[in-house]
């Protein structure tokens, strides 16, 4: 049935939706048709498609115990459409079993699922869920997930659990990773990263003669998703033998037929499903047929292409099964990385493949002229789809498709622009149909509010061992979940196994809990790409003493409450605001200049002169100078009226993130120091007052809620956030600089601490006064060169902070004085577009910290400035002198370099063109970045490098010099001289948007890196003294423990035999010792924070092991 709706000529807000009786809807339809004069028909219609994706096929069968692959994760509309009229599945699979000849016409039995979007979604967000689709025979019941499959609904909306349906088909394996009824919840902030699964099966159990005391087999293929993500790999579920074999109890005539028994064809499916979206069609006064869709939105992987899936492979019984099998029966301890064996991988062809679209409603079905969109097959393993940029165009990290369709005379849809979409059709100002989520609460046995109760059941008896537990997801849902043990979790009673094959599940079990973990590697990384992040709310510690053999399962899902969510902003005047809204002068780069000059609508939510906007779902908390603001967050709430800050943007960002109300508290003050006046009590000495005050201010504030905002009507509230922008007042000394980093280190510890949140969400933003470009102020360069080095050395130390602390680099938005309102460096010159750029980065980076996604280098998004080059790469210890860096040859960490530049290009170094130092990293990398077009040379020079302790202490320039550097060759030796002096390479020539692409780069995105970068010039080096490469010590000969540390640590083993010296990311030694004990222990509770190095050298100075360590 065509549903027909009446024209509004105005449009009403999607989230209120009002029921009427019929004649009302008809009285309503007459009058407005007749006053508004909208006389087109409006037909709710449908888009739907499909994305064939075509692979080499894999002639030996032998590889049928499953698959791996990266599928991309990204919303696929900028708004979530609702669960109704929306169903539609990222690249995923159909796996089915390997053919018997033996069955009958109509056969179907797949594990499909994957990421997407069900109708029957009940938290549904803009990103995707991801579910495991089991299909036993011919759609008997499917399964979704622990406590999730094929049901029916009761009146109230529960589920009926009087039938098991699909719901008992698949057990909880993982102790640390929440799965909820509505799917697995992932990170709200995904877009384009690749989330890895894969399934292949486990001997968990022994094949069983009978089945539920049916003389039916079944058979011990435990199919297990495995999963990789950036905070949970490995195994996490899988589907009982049972599930497959239950329409078997039926049916005998079907035994052996299926997956629990059956391996898998390992010529796999893979397709992009789009089932359905909602649409609209009407007709123009002279009888011509337009639509109107929702955008579809994918990511930006590259200047025109998105990758969509990546990196397929098939596996066989040698991967895992077998080492398995034998590890279950007392053999050696299976790793988790041999599933990187018995693999073959699977190309594309043809492209990628091929795909269809089309729009129907309203008596048409027509296809969709595909123009603008195609499979592309990037590499051999990377497919995804390519993009007409004449009629696409990128938005925020997406490309985004038409909108507005035209059916033609040839009954095909082709796209047309809103100004070619006549008035007549009333498609302009009417809303594509969008539905609020049901919200309606999961609820299991367990739960009193399930209408179906059964004490002796199975979520009942035996019951869990401890709980409940509750867990906020980031869907806007509630978990509430119990530790069960593994055989008594609900699946697995319901599945009424033997007592020998449940004391065998439980032991076996055991083992893996033991010997794996979710931060274990198990199928190879993707090669190109980032890693997805699942719901960080979704990984969960065990209670003491269940941490071996015990599960954690769901029992219900429900909305969370409502709660205010807090957001710190801190520092001094750049984070109070200095962004000019009204210049006299009327110079450039006032905010009433920007809206003026915004012609593509970047701004538009901010309003304009005399009509500012205000966000209903923000307040702000602002003391400024005694005059407390306490109101909406709107235009003006900078240093003075005059002025905005970061905290606009940064409120417009977590405004809609967030269907709960934000605020802001902001805590900054002109002309503080992080050295004396916030100075945060683990740096020793006299904590700055203004950093007590920060903090009493902050729990003022939130526990006085209800008079402080009495208009939120809420006063439960959650700290979610801390941002830092700061940095210019510590340029007053040299000891002030020096400390900068571990004070900013002892910053975040301390802020976390004392706002009782220790995994707070951090963002730190760089002191990027002067752009790229260095100065000639001494005090602008040391914002350059150490306080925004500190900034990001903090902001970026993964290693410590995993993705939960992030950092913004803002020197891509400074402006010259040219484009702006003052002359004030200080304060980025005043320039209203720079202030609205860090807050929406600031409020970008906030929603990657809360998702534990802010990992540095994860995108390229504005990282090069337009016109600024960069020149580096790589410092080597060349063991076999050959001039060449060979993959088992490691960098030298804490190598200084110095950059010449050469005006005139005469291959001598300009006496006036030194451009500032470098240290290797961790790696041995290097990068000069800032740089003018033009001719430069790099040295390692004599500075701190080859004195007694530093770090080429006895080497030598390598072999096999490469005089032109400028040959964008990498791997080679591009550096000569004499012994112990200055190493020097040839003259490179940057210019802008010609360097080379895929040069080495240790921070990449995608295939195509930095255009206005040559990573090529590499200096090899070795040591003389040394006849053999890398002498490798005995596994587990040296112990280092604990690691992370505290306070200190412990070095065991043989040492005597060994010179051991530690050191940190820039190559400074802190520590060397000559131990004769066997045991040593270091105090390193003087040093900051951060990562560090363990470098154990033998009697006659040959580097034998480095291992990182971490001081917390």
């Amino acid at each position: 049935m065509n549903i027909y709706r009446a024209s509004f000529c105005v449009n009403t807000p999607s989230r209120h939706i009002v029921n009427f009786s019929f004649s009302l809807i008809l009285f309503i339809t007459g009058f407005l048709t007749l006053t508004n004069n909208c006389n087109a028909q409006i037909v709710d219609a449908r888009r739907s498609g499909f994305t064939w994706i075509t692979t080499e096929n894999v002639s030996d069968q032998a590889f049928g115990s499953g698959y791996s692959v990266y599928s991309a994760a990204w919303p696929i509309f900028n708004k979530y459409p609702g669960p109704a009229g929306f169903q539609m599945g990222l690249a995923g699979c159909w796996l089915s079993t390997q053919r018997t000849g033996n069955e009958p016409a109509d056969f179907y039995t797949t594990i499909e699922g994957g990421l997407g979007w069900w109708n029957d979604t009940r938290f549904g967000t803009k990103i995707p869920k991801f579910i495991m689709g089991g299909v036993s025979y011919n759609f008997h019941a499917w399964a979704n997930g622990p406590g999730a499959g094929r049901s029916g609904i009761l009146a109230n909306g529960q589920r009926d659990w009087s039938s098991p349906g699909g719901k008992y088909g698949v057990a909880q394996l993982s102790n640390k990773l929440l799965w909820a009824p509505d799917g697995l919840n992932m990170a709200q902030s995904l877009n384009g990263e690749m989330l890895g699964y894969g399934y292949t099966p486990l001997p968990l159990t022994e094949p069983m003669q009978q089945t539920n005391g049916e003389e039916i087999e079944t058979g011990n293929q435990c199919w297990t998703l495995f999963l990789n993500s950036t905070n949970f790999k490995g195994p996490a579920t899988f589907f009982l033998p049972t599930f497959w074999t239950e329409p078997v109890l039926t049916d005998p005539s079907l035994e052996g037929l299926f997956l629990d028994s059956r391996p898998a064809d390992p010529n796999i499916g893979f397709g992009v499903e789009h089932a359905q979206s909602p649409a609209l069609i009407s007709k123009d006064a002279e009888g011509n047929t337009y639509a109107k869709i929702e955008r579809l939105h994918f990511p930006a992987s590259n200047e025109d292409n998105s990758m969509i899936l990546n990196q397929i492979s098939v596996y066989a019984q040698n991967a895992l099964w077998d080492d398995m099998e034998s590890w279950f029966n007392g053999g050696a301890v299976v790793q988790p990385g041999n599933m990187q064996n018995g693999k073959q991988d699977v190309p594309f062809i043809n492209n990628g493949g091929s795909m269809i679209g089309e729009i129907s409603g309203g008596g048409l079905n027509q296809q969709i002229e595909l123009d603008y969109i195609d499979n592309v097959q990037l590499n051999a393993n990377i497919m995804g789809f390519e993009f007409d940029l004449n009629t696409v165009f990128e938005k925020d990290g997406n490309f985004v498709l038409p909108e507005y369709f035209k059916l033609k005379s040839d009954s095909i849809w082709h796209h047309v622009n809103a100004e070619a979409v006549p008035a007549s059709t009333n498609l302009i100002n009417t809303e594509v149909p969008s539905t609020p989520r049901t919200e309606i609460s999961y609820v299991t046995p367990l739960d009193p509010e399930c209408q179906w109760q059964d004490p002796n059941g199975p979520w009942n008896s035996p019951g869990p061992s401890a709980g409940p537990f509750k867990a906020d997801l980031g869907d806007g849902s509630t978990v509430t979940y119990y530790w069960y043990r593994f055989v008594d979790q609900p699946a697995i009673i319901q599945a009424n196994l033997p007592t020998d094959i449940r004391d065998m599940l439980q032991n076996r079990v055991e083992l893996i809990h033991s010997n794996w973990s979710h931060a274990d590697e198990y199928f190879a990384p993707p090669a190109i790409g980032s890693l997805a992040t699942v719901d960080p709310a979704g990984i969960v510690q065990a209670p003491v003493g269940l941490e071996i053999g015990y599960v954690p399962i769901v029992t219900k899902q429900e909305k969370t409450p409502v709660k205010v969510r807090v957001f710190v902003l801190a520092g001094q005047s750049n984070m109070e605001g200095f962004g000019t809204i009204n210049d006299p002068e009327n110079d450039p780069g006032s905010l009433i200049d920007v809206i003026q000059n915004d012609m593509e609508g970047n701004w538009s939510e901010i309003g304009e002169a005399g009509n500012w906007n205000s966000l209903e779902g923000a307040s702000l908390y602002f003391a400024n100078n005694g005059d407390t603001i306490r109101t909406n967050v709107t235009v003006g709430q900078g240093n003075n009226p005059n002025l905005i800050g970061a905290e606009l943007m940064f409120a417009h960002q977590l405004d809609a993130y967030y269907d709960d109300p934000v605020l802001i508290i902001k805590t900054a003050w002109g002309g503080k120091s992080l050295a004396v006046d916030f100075r945060p009590p683990s740096a020793g000495g006299t904590t700055g007052s203004f950093y007590n005050t920060m903090i009493q201010t902050v729990q003022d504030v939130t526990q006085n809620l209800e008079t402080e905002f009495p208009d939120l009507g809420v006063t439960d509230f959650e700290i979610s956030g801390f941002a830092w922008f700061q940095g210019w007042n510590d340029g007053a000394s040299d000891d002030f600089l020096n400390e900068y980093e571990s004070n900013l280190y002892n910053l975040v510890n301390d802020v976390r601490n004392n706002l009782g949140t220790p995994d707070l969400p951090v963002v730190i933003t760089s002191s990027g006064h002067g752009g790229f470009t260095l100065s000639d102020d001494l005090w602008v360069r040391s914002m350059q060169n150490i306080v925004s080095v500190a900034q990001e050395n903090v902001g970026c130390n993964d290693s410590i902070y995993g993705g939960k602390v992030g950092f913004v680099e803002t020197k891509q938005y400074y402006k010259e004085l040219s484009e702006s309102p003052e002359n004030a460096v200080y304060h980025f010159n005043n320039n209203a577009l720079t202030y609205l750029n860090i807050g929406k980065a600031i409020g970008d980076e906030m929603i990657l910290a809360i998702n534990d996604m802010a990992f540095c280098y994860g995108d390229c998004d504005e990282q090069i400035s337009p016109g600024i080059v960069s020149i580096g790469n790589r410092v080597w210890n060349d063991y076999d002198m050959d001039g060449i860096n060979d993959l088992d040859e490691p960098g030298i960490p804490g190598v200084s370099l110095v950059i010449w530049g050469d005006s005139d290009g005469d291959e001598i170094p300009d006496w006036e063109g030194f451009g500032g130092v470098q240290v290797t990293d961790d790696q041995g990398y290097y990068k000069f970045s800032g740089l003018q077009p033009g001719n430069y040379s790099v040295f390692v020079w004599s500075v701190n490098n080859w004195d007694p302790g530093q770090p080429l202490d006895g080497f030598q320039s390598t072999n096999g010099f490469v005089a032109n550097a400028d040959n964008d060759v990498d791997f080679d030796n591009n550096g000569f001289g004499g012994p112990f002096t200055d190493i020097m390479s040839g003259i490179v020539k940057l210019t802008s948007d010609e360097e080379p692409l895929n040069d080495g780069d240790p921070f990449n995105c995608y295939f195509d890196y930095d255009a206005s970068g040559n990573n090529t010039v590499d200096f090899g080096f070795f040591n003389p003294d040394i006849t053999s490469a890398n002498e490798a010590i005995p596994a587990n000969e040296i112990q280092i423990f604990p690691n992370p540390v505290l306070n200190e640590f412990t070095i065991k083993g043989d040492l005597s035999l060994y010179q051991i010296e530690l050191f940190d990311s820039v190559g400074r030694i802190h520590r060397k010792i000559n131990p004769t004990d066997s045991s040593y222990t270091m105090d390193v509770s003087s040093l900051p924070k951060g990562l560090y190095f363990i470098r154990i050298l033998n009697k006659t100075n040959n580097l034998v092991e480095i291992q990182k360590v971490v001081i917390k």
